[in-house]
């Protein structure tokens, strides 16, 4: 089964501002970085499961070749993503 995915306004801004801030650097490395998260977000409807919980019910998915996380939860038949966090950040700033 295939789970419904949210996105939270707090994650949208976070991959917008992560795209940007790629192609700053190089071009063409934001949409890299931006098919990357498209990849896992797509092994997490799949497998929601997979990832353990980290902290009270939400989990954390690790972006290949990036230094990121997908932060999300599992409620009924939906996924709901909090955050693309930078774990480059100070880990307090996580949601969870």
């Amino acid at each position: 089964m295939i789970y419904k995915l949210i996105l939270k306004r707090r994650a949208e801004i976070e991959l917008e501002d992560a795209i940007e801030w790629y192609n700053s650097l190089s071009k063409g490395l934001g949409f890299r970085f931006l098919n990357s998260v498209r990849s896992e977000i797509n092994y997490i409807q799949k497998f929601p499961k997979h990832f353990q919980i980290s902290k009270n019910t939400f989990r954390q998915a690790p972006i290949q070749r990036f230094p990121f996380i997908i932060v999300y939860e599992i409620e009924n038949n939906t996924i709901i993503v909090y955050s693309i966090f930078n774990t480059n950040q100070n880990p307090i700033k996580k949601p969870g």
